[in-house]
């Protein structure tokens, strides 16, 4: 199994900040964070959280009706200077209320979109 690397610019361009910008642009809700630091953004249906943190962290997510995958980028090596990280992906169960993220003797910073289906009544 290959693993894909994302640069440490990449990763700048995930911040919280400009995530909020994003979800501001597209006349969104930006809900700050959870108890444990995770950014969360809402726009219609659609959710955003995002965090940062280091390996075995227990983090608050917004739950899903439905099963999904969150992307993680592990391990960044702060001595290169494209500041390399292994990024993969993280399932995360319907309903699931919190994820324990595992990054190997390092940090991690990982998100997650998922869209709400509507209910019978269309809300």
């Amino acid at each position: 199994m290959s693993t894909k690397r994302i640069s440490r610019s990449l990763g700048d361009n995930m911040s919280v900040d400009r995530w909020s910008r994003v979800v501001d642009a597209i006349q969104g809700v930006w809900q700050s964070e959870t108890s444990d630091g995770v950014s969360v953004g809402k726009s219609g249906r659609l959710t955003h959280w995002s965090a940062f943190g280091k390996s075995g962290d227990r983090i608050e997510i917004p739950p899903c009706s439905y099963n999904y995958m969150a992307i993680v980028a592990v391990n960044p090596n702060m001595s290169d200077p494209n500041g390399t990280s292994e990024l993969k992906m993280v399932p995360v169960q319907a309903n699931e209320k919190y994820l324990t993220i595992l990054a190997e003797n390092g940090y991690f910073y990982a998100e997650g979109t998922f869209v709400n289906i509507e209910d019978v009544q269309g809300e």
